[in-house]
């Protein structure tokens, strides 16, 4: 392998590093009602997007914040 091929591979897992670091800041753990909870993204403040067939009807969820704190 080259070492241009290298270094290209070095820019991508550093490029890949950094939306991974990024996206871990809106990844959020959302329970309401059942026995576990599913994953939602903090698409903007006060606004938390997953999928509806996770969710057990409850009007109230429980949301985890990345940082380990609750709403």
């Amino acid at each position: 392998m080259s070492s241009d091929a290298e270094f290209d591979l070095m820019g991508f897992s550093r490029a890949l590093s950094g939306a991974v670091s990024a996206a871990a800041e809106r990844v959020v753990a959302v329970g309401g009602g059942g026995p576990s909870s599913i994953s939602g993204v903090i698409w903007r403040t006060g606004l938390v997007v997953t999928a509806h067939e996770g969710l057990s009807g409850d009007d109230e969820f429980d949301v985890t914040l990345p940082d380990g704190t609750g709403r």
